[in-house]
């Protein structure tokens, strides 16, 4: 009876862990093969000392395996820390700029104090680095390239202009060699380059070949010289005076350019290529259209109003990218033949503006659009750089709130756009804000775009602040026409949901609208979980 009675007690023990139980299974083992040994004399053996010393063991063991896992948990949280500091280190992190660190010097001062003469100094040979050359043909492939040149010299053409180069854009550019002149195997034409963003990049009069010069034969020909230690970017631009092309076609490439090359630097000096026959739809065009017709003269103003578009842009963004005004190439050489040498001279973006060389500018709608593909980094880094400079804090929304553009004009009009967001108020119960962009300052822009978890918008220019969005958002756009215009941008920034719906007639289908702002909501809290602890279903 004595081994039947181990065995009840020890099936009734506390079995904590493996070696607690390996303990008192020994003890029904020796009980169950010789009971005597345990059962001496008819007496039961001390049951009550053999299970106090299972517990012992079992709380011994019990309390190491905590202090094991706490030692996991802290292992598993500095994993997380490492991998989050890892992650940070990866992506650039931009903190705001203080608005007085922004102060831009005039236009006058910046050209006196950037090139100043420096006769004493050495010159030496230029080098390049170029990325999106091919071998399709050299002129094409010429007309894609992104380049980075050290040591590249510019000076005002002599003589008349070589064909398909106006008289406002004859420049001789120079790449210097000290000894050996450089031969280029895989590209004759590797040095050439396009001064033209996306569609303007095979245009030939933005076609840059520069000559191979010795330094001494370059020296010899130009005994003084100037030199810019600033990294500088040379750009023709493309559509200046609407606000999507201006974030997109112009300083999107320059960041993209500085980005790629290793050279962001805010002190960046951005300098505009001007020629005589302008190419639409630059500044320089749309101020002045008409070349060819009776009276027309360069650099006239014969559009007001797209003159003053073109100045409130610059104004306005071009702080986003860089402390100093921008120039033109002919302001470089103060009114004199000197040569201006560039340490770090960036140019070629056919590729970094937002449709590439695709030109439809996401109006075909069957056309597969690769030339975002990939780039979800470099937009929400350009995102976040540009903000940052502006003076804006990037802070993301922890409540709901719905941002709608209402244009001033009638273009692209939706007729009941108020009574949509009436309903969406009503139906969702949520803050609805309706504002014409033109009318608030670009940092109050920033801040209440950055401030929605939905936006609803017309296509168009305007409709770019999108890009300053939160992570996890989605923007709704309305077409009246154009249907799905400029998907080619916004479907590849990869950090907002873009949702396309027609609106017949001028008129907004306002139920699917509340639908899609309902998901929007619900989307906006699944991928930010922080934010929203009450996540919807």
């Amino acid at each position: 009876m004595c081994h039947i009675a181990s065995t009840n007690i020890l099936l009734r023990s506390p079995c904590v862990d493996s070696e607690a139980c390996l303990g008192l299974s020994l003890v029904l083992l020796l009980s169950l093969l010789n009971p005597r040994s345990l059962c001496r004399s008819g007496k039961s053996p001390n049951w009550s000392s053999t299970l106090a010393l299972g517990e012992q063991r079992a709380e011994e063991q019990l309390s190491k395996s905590e202090l094991k896992v706490k030692e996991l948990k802290n292992q598993l949280e500095a994993l997380k820390a490492n991998s989050a500091a890892a992650r940070a280190s990866a992506l650039p992190v931009f903190t705001a700029r203080d608005p007085a660190t922004r102060k831009k010097p005039p236009l006058a001062a910046v050209v006196a104090s950037n090139f100043k003469d420096r006769n004493s100094m050495t010159l030496g040979a230029t080098s390049h680095l170029c990325s999106g050359r091919d071998f399709s043909g050299s002129a094409s492939s010429a007309s894609r390239a992104h380049c980075h040149f050290r040591q590249m010299c510019i000076a005002p053409g002599k003589g008349p202009p070589p064909p398909h180069v106006s008289t406002r854009g004859h420049y001789d550019w120079y790449y210097l060699y000290n000894t050996q002149a450089p031969q280029f195997h895989n590209y004759p034409d590797e040095l050439d380059f396009s001064l033209g963003v996306g569609p303007h990049h095979g245009h030939p009069r933005l076609a840059i070949k520069p000559k191979v010069l010795s330094v001494t034969e370059f020296s010899e020909r130009f005994p003084k010289i100037r030199k810019e230690a600033t990294v500088t970017y040379i750009y023709y631009e493309f559509n200046g005076q609407n606000f999507g092309h201006m974030l997109t076609d112009i300083l999107m490439p320059a960041y993209g350019a500085m980005a790629g090359f290793d050279k962001l630097d805010y002190d960046v000096q951005l300098v505009r290529f001007q020629i005589t026959h302008d190419i639409p739809y630059s500044c320089d065009f749309q101020r002045n259209p008409g070349y060819g017709t009776p009276g027309w003269k360069p650099g006239a103003i014969t559009s007001e109003k797209n003159d003053k578009l073109c100045k409130l842009f610059y104004r306005m963004l071009v702080p986003s990218i860089s402390s100093r005004p921008v120039l033109v190439l002919g302001d470089l050489f103060n009114k004199t033949q000197t040569p201006v040498c560039f340490d770090d001279l960036l140019v070629g973006s056919p590729a970094l503006s937002d449709e590439c060389t695709e030109k439809k500018h996401g109006r075909n709608l069957s056309q597969v659009s690769h030339c975002n593909t990939g780039r979800m980094e470099q937009f929400w880094a350009f995102r976040c750089y540009t903000k940052a400079n502006l003076g804006v804090e990037d802070v993301p929304p922890t409540k709901h709130h719905v941002v709608v553009w209402k244009r001033s004009d009638k273009k692209r009009a939706l007729n009941n756009l108020d009574e949509a967001c009436d309903l969406i108020r009503e139906t969702l119960n949520v803050k609805v804000t309706v504002i014409d962009w033109a009318t608030i300052p670009i940092a109050d822009q920033l801040r209440l775009i950055g401030s929605a978890t939905v936006h609803i918008t017309g296509p168009g220019g305007g409709s770019f602040i999108a890009i300053y969005l939160p992570r996890g958002s989605t923007s709704v756009r309305l077409y009246s026409k154009d249907f799905g215009m400029e998907f080619h941008f916004f479907n590849f920034l990869g950090y907002l949901h873009p949702v396309y719906r027609e609106a017949r007639a001028n008129l907004i289908n306002t139920s699917e609208l509340v639908d899609d702002v309902k998901l929007g909501m619900q989307r906006y809290e699944h991928f930010n979980p922080t934010l929203f602890k009450n996540s919807r279903n």
